[in-house]
């Protein structure tokens, strides 16, 4: 089996644990347990299925609407394991942002385009230390 790390980047709010839970959904990757659970959480926020919930594990993530820690999920492709990195977009979090970068070969930079979005100063911050670190292969995904 071939092991490939991921690293979501990108904003606070522009779809990265929402990108990877729906990759996780529609890959079969996660239990129907944990589906079950996300809509529940979803449901009692009054919102439609949240996809970000089959990541996002403390209750503080889950009602602010982000992410604290990394979080890694897997899923596997033909003889290829791969390990999605989520990490946290808010700059006060930089530090948890580059533990979680660090072990990775490629990043998927997720952006948002909404009016009065688009690349903010934590976006350029991330492709900055995902440079820094390393990271030559990093796909865009506009949201």
């Amino acid at each position: 089996m071939v092991n490939v790390v991921i690293s979501m980047l990108g904003h606070q709010d522009h779809g990265k644990s929402t990108l990877i839970g729906r990759l996780l959904y529609e890959t079969k990757s996660v239990t129907a347990e944990r589906i079950r659970e996300a809509r529940e959480m979803s449901e009692k926020l009054g919102l439609e299925m949240e996809y970000c919930f089959l990541l996002d594990a403390f209750q503080e993530e889950r009602e602010g609407g982000y992410t604290l820690d990394t979080t890694r999920a897997q899923l596997r492709h033909g003889n290829t394991i791969f390990e999605l990195v989520d990490v946290p977009g808010h700059k006060e979090f930089i530090k948890n942002m580059l533990s979680g970068a660090s072990n990775a070969s490629a990043a998927i930079l997720v952006a948002s385009m909404k009016p009065g979005e688009g690349l903010q100063d934590e976006t350029r911050l991330h492709v900055s230390m995902a440079r820094l670190l390393g990271i030559k292969r990093v796909i865009v995904a506009v949201n």
